[in-house]
Parts: C-alpha cells; sequence; structure tokens
C-alpha cells in the first residue's frame, strides 16, 4: 500500500469508527399482556439500552387477558455495537387490598438481587408518599386502586430510570430482527415473565413485596 493510499484509510476509519460505535437508532415496539386470571394495576415497564436510551412506560390497569397498547423504544445495531438492552416490570395485584401504610409491588427479579429489595424497603416509601401527596391521595386504603397503585408506579419507574445502574434487570438484546417489530411482555399467573420479540426469547421471574406508602 502506497504511504497515500494508507493514510487516506487511516483517516476515513478514524472518521467512520466513532460512528460505527454509535451505532444506529432503532425502533421497536413493547406490548404487555395479562396472562393471569386477575386485574393488575400500576403496571410499569422501564427499558434502558446501557446509558444511552432510556424509557419507561405505565398503563393504569390490564384486566385478565387484555394486552395493553404499544410503546416505542430505541435501540443501537450496528458494528462493534456494545450496548445491551435491560428491562424491568413491575405491578400491583388488584386481588391484594392497599392499606393505610402499604401496598403489594410485583416486580421482575432476574437473580433475586438484594438490593433492589433494599431499595423498596428504604427510598421507595419516601418517593411513593411524595407522590401520593402531590396527587393529594392521603388516605390510600379508600382511593381507588388503580389511582394509587399508578402514582405509586410512575414514582417507582421515574427514579429507577434516572438511576444508571441495571443491576436486578432482565436482559433481552433487541436485534435488526427487531426493527419496527412487537416485544412481547407476558405477565403470568405462575411468578414468570416471558420477553419474546422476533429475534428470541428470555425468561424470569418475580417477586412481590409489601412496599410502605410513607405517608
Amino acid at each position: 500500500m502506497q504511504p497515500s493510499t494508507f493514510f487516506q484509510s487511516l483517516f476515513a476509519f478514524t472518521l467512520l469508527f466513532p460512528l460505527a460505535l454509535c451505532g444506529d437508532g432503532e425502533k421497536a415496539y413493547v406490548q404487555v399482556i395479562n396472562n393471569t386470571p386477575h386485574s393488575i394495576s400500576g403496571v410499569g415497564v422501564v427499558h434502558k439500552y446501557s446509558n444511552v436510551y432510556k424509557e419507561e412506560h405505565v398503563y393504569d390497569i390490564l384486566q385478565p387477558g387484555q394486552w395493553s397498547s404499544p410503546f416505542e423504544v430505541t435501540y443501537n445495531t450496528g458494528w462493534l455495537t456494545t450496548g445491551r438492552d435491560w428491562w424491568l416490570v413491575l405491578g400491583h395485584n388488584d386481588n391484594d387490598p392497599i392499606g393505610k401504610n402499604s401496598m403489594s409491588q410485583f416486580y421482575t427479579d432476574p437473580e433475586n438481587f438484594q438490593d433492589i429489595i433494599n431499595w423498596l424497603e428504604s427510598a421507595a416509601p419516601t418517593l411513593i408518599g411524595a407522590a401520593l401527596t402531590a396527587a393529594e391521595i392521603l388516605q390510600p386504603e379508600l382511593a381507588a386502586v388503580t389511582a394509587v397503585a399508578g402514582v405509586a408506579a410512575e414514582a417507582l419507574c421515574t427514579a429507577m430510570l434516572n438511576d444508571a445502574a441495571t443491576a436486578g434487570y432482565k436482559q433481552h438484546i433487541l436485534t435488526d430482527e427487531d426493527k419496527g417489530k412487537v416485544l412481547q411482555i407476558w405477565i403470568n399467573n405462575d411468578g414468570t415473565v416471558n420477553f419474546i420479540s422476533p429475534s428470541g426469547r428470555s425468561d424470569t421471574e418475580y417477586e412481590t413485596r409489601q412496599v410502605g406508602l410513607g405517608l
């Protein structure tokens, strides 16, 4: 290779290499199905593509067998793309009554990660209490379940979205096959959650905990 050709190639590589690392901002869609015999309120989904793209969405209620409306997520594909898609799902089983001081909350927990449990027991009540107060829900045991669960889910999802950590999230990587397609999230009655998209399937479990309401 002549020196001039070599330096031209090197110059082109230095221009294109950062673009290769960034990849393309692709779009996919997410739909949740309640595959349980009871309604679920405050169904929240958090998606992180590493620290590049972050989205969250909360549905007021999903009846048994009901599909949610889709929402859009962004991810990268391309040569040398190294990012990963991380997911967290949470909600409230409407069969569990909401008390004056606490409510049940389920959340996906692939590895029984203690930090999430600790966070729910420590930081979550303050966040939920502030959100309920702002929404003027001061007697949650008397309010509509969907209202309380929805406010709690929004508070939790926003906090998790703003935290850079992905420990405790489930990995399901979106690829070129998923461009413009739907990722299905199945919440099952046996304590499992399935992530199903054209590129593949990932399975995890969810755990239910009592969460303080901070009022």
